[in-house]
């Protein structure tokens, strides 16, 4: 599952990353890259990553 999925640094949108299946941890380690709040559950964690590609940026 996860050796077919792209590094999150070329998707571009956030349709994309959905079709993907992403465990907390990795989520929290996106959000940490850059540089935006990295804690929560991992419902928080898409709705961050969902602003971030909506051109809002949530920090920590």
């Amino acid at each position: 599952m996860i050796e077919n999925r792209p590094d999150f640094k070329s998707i571009k949108s956030f349709d994309e990353f959905e079709k993907y299946y992403w465990y907390r941890k990795e989520l929290a380690e996106i959000c940490k890259s850059l540089d935006l709040e990295y804690r929560g559950t991992k419902k928080e964690l898409n709705q961050i990553i969902k602003a971030y590609f909506d051109g809002y940026l949530i920090r920590k």
